[in-house]
């Protein structure tokens, strides 16, 4: 059997706290369903596991698929801003 996946991927989000969690989550929720009647079969999301939301963010996933990645960047400060580089939150 053969399956096959049509992709669909945010390429840049932000938000600000549990309010901008909650806003963020009923946009996705609504282009997951505009993506599906276009014919995606996946709405991609990159995040990171340091990110202190990843937890509600990958509960709200049907799958997980983990990588690393190496990049020449210096690691931000932890009580600063954090580096930005799309697609990928890091």
């Amino acid at each position: 059997m053969t399956s096959k996946r049509r992709l669909a991927t945010v390429l840049d989000y932000g938000f600000d706290g549990a309010e901008g969690l909650e806003r963020l989550s009923r946009l996705l929720a609504a282009w997951r369903a505009r993506c599906s009647a276009a014919g995606a079969t996946h709405l991609v999301l990159y995040t990171n596991e340091g990110a202190r939301e990843a937890d509600q963010l990958i509960a709200q996933a049907a799958y997980v698929d983990s990588f690393v990645m190496q990049c020449s960047l210096p690691e931000p400060p932890a009580d600063g801003p954090p580096a930005l580089t799309d697609p990928l939150f890091i």
